[in-house]
């Protein structure tokens, strides 16, 4: 239970009392010792805890967008189509409740990049300029005396942006689709790393990459031919779907994909669909997706394999993430096909591996809660890289509890929704559905969540002003169709009130910190539509 004090310290990343910790992780599991046993373990351990742990010479913050971890080996025994992924986890740390600041990737790359939250990066929605004040982690690498470099291939997340401090100019390097040669780990500048690596023992290099292949509309990362070789090689996946359903709702999800997702209801009584329509588009693009994620995982099997063999994963500390995830078709949300606009698992819950051999990890499973903000500073602590209260890093140093030395602090994940670009607001008007819930490009109209073990508490606006709270536990209810809110509850009006006041921190910071471009401005219009947010 939460107590009606805990939620306010535990909203700055603050561990729990002592005493209510919870060692999540059994491979932090303690094993007690007998008496006769006990000097000679404290001997040991004396001596394991002042021998230094191996510092990576080549860490890679690989952070990809718009991935559901259902559809990840690592997280869902039942898929069959990432071999690379699955092989990396094992030897990986695999984080279970792994959680984003957004559903949206300016917001949700800016937590992941500066360890901060809203209120201090200032990032409310896509495209905004990331603060130049901030230390991001790239600086930090930087300053510890690693070359660090940019492959940026996501335009919500650029170097024009903002997203790049740190990172010399000749090292930012633009990458788009169809140019991801650099996920291969064939890019001749990542060969430079390498070789400097094999050269150099006193060479160091930061990598930070990002881009996007399962972003929608999917079928444009997996085109027919991609999706069918798809369908031949994982036959059992997605096996009732037939060419001619395929032909069929792809044209009818390209012709109406923004309808379909922010006003699903009112499209489907336009078009006439059955059940088993919906059941088939839902099917078909279940496929295409999956094929989408079928082909990153190539990419990384590749990228991974070439650090092998150049002689170098042994050194390395590599974290693949994602910025946000994605829902598909599920008949108990608001909006399908899509990340933005709801707090639903899906998109929030997202995948984490820590690669650690260079820093001296064990693979295993951590299962405490951990959010964006925390993939920088436990990537700094684990290359020895101290971050002082100066830096304004929120996230917490995963470091200590990863090794084992202290058990996983009991930390709260809280989310959002995101407010609306200009643009995305005018456009939304069409959506009734999306409509009613977001008019208005006003911070008022946030949803937030707060994540604590598997419990998950959620505040939004059900029309009108109308704020309710929802309280679901994700174990036994992973789609939060039963809500176990009780309002005589002290707990969930402890939590209300910790909501609440996340909320109100949230709008004083976009008062002082958000400053929109221009709504004309062109670039803006130009980089949404080029991510398909807008026409």
């Amino acid at each position: 239970m939460v107590a009606a004090e805990a939620p306010e310290n535990l909203a700055r990343g603050e561990r729990a009392p002592r005493e209510a910790r919870r060692v999540h992780d059994p491979a932090c599991r303690r094993f007690r010792p007998t008496r006769t046993a006990l000097g000679l373990l404290v001997l040991v351990l004396a001596a394991c805890h002042r021998s230094e742990p191996p510092r990576p010479r080549l860490v890679i913050l690989y952070a990809t967008c718009t991935l559901n971890r259902d559809f990840l080996s690592p997280w869902n025994p039942e898929v069959d189509f990432t071999p690379a992924l699955e092989a990396l986890g094992r030897e990986s740390v695999v984080f279970r409740r792994h959680t984003t600041e957004a559903g949206q990737s300016g917001p949700a790359y800016a937590s992941i990049f500066s360890g901060t939250e809203a209120d201090r990066h200032g990032v409310f929605h896509h495209p905004t300029h990331l603060r130049d004040e901030l230390y991001l982690v790239a600086e930090a690498f930087s300053d510890a005396g690693y070359e660090t470099f940019f492959w940026n291939g996501h335009p919500m997340a650029s170097i024009e942006l903002g997203y790049g401090q740190g990172v010399s100019a000749r090292n930012n390097l633009k990458r788009r689709p169809p140019d991801q040669a650099m996920l291969t780990g064939l890019d001749p500048r990542f060969q430079e790393i390498l070789a400097k690596l094999a050269a150099d023992p006193d060479y160091k290099a930061f990598v930070q990459i990002n881009f996007t292949l399962t972003h929608g509309p999917y079928h444009e990362y997996s085109p027919a031919r991609m999706t069918e070789r798809f369908h031949r090689h994982f036959p059992d996946w997605c096996a009732d779907v037939t060419r001619k359903d395929f032909e069929r709702y792809l044209q009818l999800y390209n012709r109406h994909r923004r309808e379909l997702q922010y006003d699903f209801p009112a499209m489907r009584a336009s078009l006439g669909m059955t059940d088993e329509d919906v059941l088939h588009m839902a099917r078909m693009l279940e496929l295409v997706y999956s094929s989408c994620v079928n082909n990153l995982d190539r990419y990384v099997g590749r990228f991974v394999e070439e650090i092998r063999q150049k002689g170098a994963l042994d050194e390395s500390l590599i974290a693949f993430t994602a910025d946000h995830g994605e829902i598909l078709y599920r008949s108990t949300a608001l909006f399908h096909w899509c990340h933005g606009g709801q707090l639903v698992p899906e998109v929030l819950d997202v995948p984490l591996l820590l690669y650690g051999a260079g820093a001296g990890l064990a693979p295993g499973t951590y299962g405490g809660v951990t959010r964006s903000i925390d993939v920088y500073p436990t990537l700094a602590g684990l290359c020895g890289i101290e971050l002082g209260p100066e830096r304004g890093v929120a996230g917490v140093d995963l470091s200590a509890a990863l090794r084992g030395d202290e058990p996983p602090p009991d930390l709260v994940a809280l989310s959002r929704t995101t407010t609306l670009a200009p643009p995305q607001a005018e456009e939304a008007r069409e959506w009734s559905l999306y409509h009613s819930f977001h008019p208005r490009t006003d911070p008022l109209l946030m949803w937030v969540r707060a994540r604590r073990g598997d419990t998950t508490y959620k505040l939004r606006d059900w029309g009108g002003g109308d704020w309710r709270m929802g309280v679901f536990d994700l174990a036994s209810d992973p789609e939060e169709t039963r809500d176990l809110f009780d309002p005589a509850s002290a707990e969930h009006a402890a939590m209300r009130a910790y909501l609440d006041a996340y909320r109100e921190r949230l709008v004083r910071a976009y008062a002082e910190l958000a400053a929109d471009r221009d709504p004309g401005d062109p670039e803006v219009e130009a980089s949404l539509r080029a991510m398909g947010y807008i026409r």
